[in-house]
């Protein structure tokens, strides 16, 4: 039996037009940005919490990002700072730390684990930006690449598994591990490029990469085998983020002309397109899913309506 959902509306900071959700935690806080009423230009972080959409405080610039939050409630994400962008840790009580760069200009957090090391990228004084990792006691440190000059961790897992993207020597785009002090290329579907997004707390990576005709493909990754996780009928996907019961949220391109992409679940080894799982009719198109939790709770961003809006889908015992 296909897996069902009802799917709640998250809404807007103070009446805005579009809202988009980045992550979710295992109690359903999501978290992710929206604009309002009062500044359309102009994105804030947000944390839905108790049916409440709650915007959370910058630090001094007009725009803020949350894009990864874990079980204990800390956030991280990017603001503006003066006139460029700092990575941002806000800590249960909503107060925002400005994490500072690796001697750029700017930098960004993207995700967080459950000991509260944080991960993203920062500019350097060598005007080219690297991934970092960041804890309480150490600060930030430079992950290095793969021999390129550019890097960027995405997502972070409780054993300290870090992942994400990295430039090779000749100039790739290699999706990379993080382990032990090492980066590991963990190489493509056949084509040029790859980016790694989530890594589960068992160890299993998933992302993006060329196959052999060169075409984007949500891939698997575990224990040096990498599969390609198929699509809702077109040509490309992407996974976005797992569980730890391997459940795998992304969006993919349909099978027909002129189609937007959908988001979508692979599960049990199946693709589905979520749009099709939802109880009731909705009046919702779901283009992208960016977080699943442990309880099976999806987050992502689609149209209700015409607007844009952040969501969160619960699964309906049946």
């Amino acid at each position: 039996m296909n897996p069902r959902y009802q799917i709640l509306n998250l809404g807007t900071l103070g009446h805005g037009l579009a809202s988009y959700a980045e992550d979710l935690n295992n109690d359903g806080v999501v978290v992710g940005c929206s604009n309002s009423a009062a500044s359309t230009v102009h994105f804030h972080a947000f944390q839905f919490e108790a049916n409440r959409v709650r915007r959370l405080p910058g630090i001094g610039g007009l725009e803020s990002f949350a894009h990864g939050i874990n079980d204990s409630g800390t956030i991280v994400g990017e603001g503006d700072a003066g006139r460029t962008r700092h990575a941002i840790l806000w800590m249960e009580d909503g107060t925002p730390q400005d994490l500072g760069t690796l001697g750029g200009r700017s930098s960004a957090a993207l995700d967080i684990n459950g000991t509260g090391t944080a991960i993203g990228y920062s500019d350097r004084p060598e005007r080219d930006h690297h991934a970092f990792r960041w804890t309480s006691s150490d600060g930030m440190t430079d992950l290095g690449t793969l021999g390129g000059r550019y890097s960027r961790a995405h997502a972070i897992n409780d054993p300290g598994w870090i992942v994400g993207r990295a430039f090779t020597a000749e100039g790739m785009v290699r999706a990379f591990l993080w382990r032990d002090g090492e980066m590991l290329d963990l190489e493509t579907l056949g084509g040029m490029t790859s980016q790694a997004y989530d890594v589960s707390e068992t160890g299993v990576i998933v992302g993006a990469a060329g196959d052999t005709q060169n075409v984007s493909r949500g891939f698997m990754w575990l224990e040096g085998c990498m599969l390609d996780l198929g699509t809702l009928g077109g040509a490309t996907s992407i996974a976005l983020a797992i569980n730890r019961y391997g459940h795998i949220v992304g969006h993919s391109s349909m099978g027909h002309e002129g189609a937007d992409q959908h988001a979508c679940l692979w599960a049990d080894g199946t693709i589905f397109d979520l749009n099709d799982l939802i109880i009731d009719e909705s009046g919702w198109e779901l283009q992208s899913a960016s977080g699943i939790n442990d309880r099976g709770w999806i987050s992502g961003s689609g149209t209700c309506k015409d607007s844009v809006r952040a969501f969160v889908m619960v699964p309906v015992a049946l």
